[in-house]
């Protein structure tokens, strides 16, 4: 999907079915390494590959809509990842 229409922002949780967020990250920083990421999670302390190790931010849960839109905004106005 990212391949189709490349989104301003990708925003995963880390526990999906199939792979877990971390791997997501990994996968689109392949072929969009500038991508602005947010993980959301639960999970106090996150297994991070190192290819998802970097220019991302996690989103710890239960979170505000306002916290939300501020790392959204953050995320949209940092310098792309190297």
């Amino acid at each position: 999907m990212l391949r189709a229409e490349v989104p301003d922002l990708l925003m995963v949780d880390f526990a999906m079915p199939g792979m877990n967020g971390a791997e997501v990250i990994v996968e689109a920083r392949k072929d969009f390494p500038a991508l602005p990421v947010v993980m959301a999670t639960g999970y106090a302390e996150l297994p991070m590959p190192s290819g998802a190790i970097g220019a991302h931010r996690v989103l710890q849960k239960p979170f505000s809509l306002q916290q939300l839109g501020a790392i959204v905004a953050d995320s949209l106005m940092a310098p792309p990842a190297a």
